[in-house]
């Protein structure tokens, strides 16, 4: 399993974990236009292709540094720079921990738990479990 990256438009991947990823798509919206006639008995509808859906995902970030609070600032840093791509404003590319690639989407949410560090030999990890939402705009599959 990969971790699932983020790409914006014209932009380059962001990993949006280190580990432990998981990710699951919520099915496409359904389109309908529905109405209803005085005096007619029942609903008209109109079936008009499918919508957007929203994809979440959830893992581990971590990031590692000689000292403890290096290693906590590093993580905070990574933490910070990945909610800044969260404006859903821009479009941009979705690619799953299967390596589904999901096209026209904006990024919506990125969030962090409270972030855990461990020295192994003379380094530092700190690691926090992220979750995130993208939401595709126009799904065909």
């Amino acid at each position: 399993m990969a971790n699932p990256t983020w790409t914006p438009a014209g932009g380059s991947p962001v990993a949006l974990t280190s580990a432990a990823a998981r990710d699951m798509p919520d099915p496409p919206d359904v389109r309908v236009f529905r109405e209803s006639l005085p005096g007619v008995d029942g609903e008209f509808a109109q079936g008009n292709g499918r919508g957007g859906r929203d994809v979440r995902f959830a893992g581990v970030l971590r990031a590692s540094g000689g000292s403890a609070s290096a290693a906590a600032s590093q993580l905070k840093s990574d933490i910070r720079s990945r909610q800044a791509l969260a404006t859903g404003a821009g479009l941009g590319t979705y690619v799953g921990e299967d390596a589904h690639s999901y096209a026209n989407c904006v990024f919506l949410s990125f969030g962090a738990g409270p972030p855990r560090i461990e020295k192994r030999g003379g380094t530092y990890y700190a690691h926090s479990r992220v979750s995130g939402t993208v939401r595709q705009l126009a799904c065909d599959t």
